[in-house]
């Protein structure tokens, strides 16, 4: 997905900032414009996966509360969710738990 098959940015006056979520591979390959963040520099290099699972939960269940749409870069050429594995799958999980629903590649709060 590049930066010029976006929607439209919606800006409400205090947040200023889309957080991306996916495969880090997918990441890696996705130019992130200026106002677009990711929960990479939450990560921590803990001794098990468990405890890095715990504060990537924190800093999404943090990072929801404060904002108001979130891009999934893990997806088809149609915005259908794929490579719903590992610490992504989880991530999804929250959002759903939290009344948040997906559409057209965006996690939105409902």
């Amino acid at each position: 997905m590049s930066t010029s098959e976006l929607p439209p940015f919606k800006e409400d006056g205090k947040n200023k900032v889309t957080l991306v979520i996916g495969k880090l591979i997918h990441l890696k390959e996705f130019d992130l414009p200026p106002y677009h963040e990711t929960l990479v520099k939450e990560l921590f290099n803990q001794p098990s996966e468990e405890e890095n699972w715990k504060l990537n939960e924190k800093a999404l269940l943090e990072r929801i509360r404060t904002i108001d749409q979130i891009l999934d870069v893990s997806v088809d050429s149609q915005k259908n969710l794929i490579c719903n594995t590992g610490f992504l799958k989880r991530e999804r999980e929250v959002l759903l738990s939290q009344g948040w629903y997906f559409d057209n590649g965006y996690w939105y709060k409902r």
